[in-house]
């Protein structure tokens, strides 16, 4: 059961007016407290609930939130908690490394920013407190991957460039426009991607009539990223003309007696119960389509998902195996961007910052990197000033300001770069500004692939101006 308890331990006043009101209207309870103690034992006695936290207007505020915060971490370590004040962005990243679940809001901000982060938490924590036996066991499984993908590099971005390199996906542009929740059966169609048998097709048709509005829209979307990164990836011919194919049919056995299968996400790490479960759904859709269809490549490849999503084997190099660990990425990564019908970048954020940490290692890294481009790519192409404060989005100045970096020309040895074309090595020639002003990077910094990670998660909620002004180096 989702928790609606929210304890608000608020010092300065400066949140916005009418906070309780508004988190009435969304559902939650809430329970004001004005010292760390009180917290404390208000948490003993509603566990797994939600924490907001005022940090204050000043720095010193911030500092001394956080340092109260990481004393108390081992009784606060089953709550997600959001940190809400002036410099709370400054602190995330340290906070991250303390807490599973947390995250930051700037202030000012709107009642719905709050509200936003607070609802976005309550889908993405754990339905039931932490168990430390299951934590154990999902630090421990795939240990070939785990090495591959933390131990041969010092870090999650250097690797996942390497790996963009090796593919030369830099040279490719993924349609992301198209990745939204208006994708339908007649994109397929009129991409020559669509199966030719058509029995598979009115199949097809018959999963996503059964499946609903949610469940068609979630599996349209699905084959579309499975299809966009199979161009990137090695693969057979043969396996990979049967990636779209094998998108809708692993929904076959459930999609209309159990849809909700389609909806739950399942991107954390403590939901093993719904894992085992939607893996033997999964199973008897390879079933079907190997009996029914006489279709071994994509029984196979739903097959090799099942046991993948049931964390049944670890991921290998054979072309299965990738296609397999594709359609299950695909389909995680989808529930969790596209929870409330539409897209949300701030998910988005959400999952890179779990795949830097290592905790999406069940994904073969190739694919991984791929996604890792997919979502930058998807984050860059949106619109994100409605994450800003209503003043700030509508500020004429600064409208202006945005659009007079956007058409300011170059110089012989500067080059403008999207965001989601930045590479390591380059240099910034002008500042990195984000739209309300601030400035983000100085001028002269030399980009490495863990700026560059930073710059794409930034991008996810505070918008920056775009294109980046780089300096052709002299060979």
């Amino acid at each position: 059961m989702i928790n609606t308890n929210v304890l608000l331990l608020l010092r300065s006043g400066g949140l916005p007016a009418q906070l309780r009101e508004h988190l009435v209207t969304e559902g939650f309870a809430s329970q004001v407290v004005s010292t760390i103690e009180e917290l404390q034992t208000c948490c003993k006695k509603l566990e797994g609930c939600l924490i907001l936290i005022d940090s204050g207007a000043t720095e010193d505020g911030a500092v001394k939130s956080v340092r109260e915060l990481i004393s108390v971490k081992d009784e606060l370590k089953n709550h997600p908690i959001l940190l809400v004040g002036k410099y709370a962005d400054a602190f995330e990243e340290t906070l991250e490394t303390h807490f599973e679940a947390i995250t930051t809001v700037e202030t000012p901000c709107a009642v719905h920013d709050i509200v936003a982060a607070l609802v976005f938490l309550q889908r993405s924590v754990s339905r039931r407190v932490l168990d430390v036996a299951a934590e154990q066991r999902q630090k421990t499984r795939s240990d070939a991957v785990q090495q591959t993908l933390l131990d041969k590099i010092e870090s999650i971005p250097k690797l996942l460039f390497k790996r963009l390199e090796s593919i030369n996906s830099r040279a490719e542009s993924f349609d992301v426009s198209l990745y939204s929740s208006s994708l339908d059966l007649e994109y397929f169609e009129s991409r020559n991607v669509y199966p030719a048998s058509f029995e598979v097709r009115n199949i097809i048709r018959e999963i996503c009539r059964d499946a609903g509005k949610w469940g068609r829209l979630h599996l349209c979307r699905v084959a579309f990223i499975a299809n966009e990164i199979a161009k990137l990836l090695p693969m057979q011919a043969s396996v990979r003309e049967q990636l779209v194919p094998a998108a809708f049919l692993y929904a076959w056995s459930f999609c209309d007696s159990e849809p909700e299968f389609l909806k739950q996400t399942y991107h954390l790490g403590d939901q093993e119960l719904f894992r085992k479960n939607y893996c033997s759904r999964v199973k008897d859709s390879a079933m079907k389509v190997s009996v029914e269809l006489g279709n071994p490549i994509a029984a196979n490849i739903i097959s090799a998902m099942a046991k993948a999503i049931g964390r049944e084997n670890s991921s290998s190099d054979d072309d299965i195996s990738i296609a397999a660990s594709l359609l299950m990425a695909a389909d995680m990564i989808d529930r969790a961007c596209f929870q409330n019908v539409h897209w949300s970048s701030r998910a988005a954020y959400f999952v890179l910052r779990r795949i830097k940490a290592g905790q999406l290692s069940d994904i073969h890294p190739a694919v991984l990197c791929c996604i890792v481009k997919f979502l930058s790519d998807r984050i860059a192409a949106s619109s994100n000033l409605y994450l800003l404060h209503h003043r700030v989005r509508t500020n004429a100045t600064l409208i202006e300001r945005a659009k007079k970096l956007r058409e300011e020309p170059v110089a012989e040895n500067e080059l403008k770069v999207p965001l989601e074309k930045l590479l390591p090595g380059m240099r910034l020639s002008r500042p990195i500004y984000a739209f309300d002003g601030r400035e983000v990077l100085e001028r002269e910094v030399r980009l490495d692939e863990d700026l560059i990670w930073r710059i794409w998660q930034l991008q996810a909620i505070r918008p920056l101006n775009a294109p980046v002004i780089t300096l052709i180096d002299e060979e």
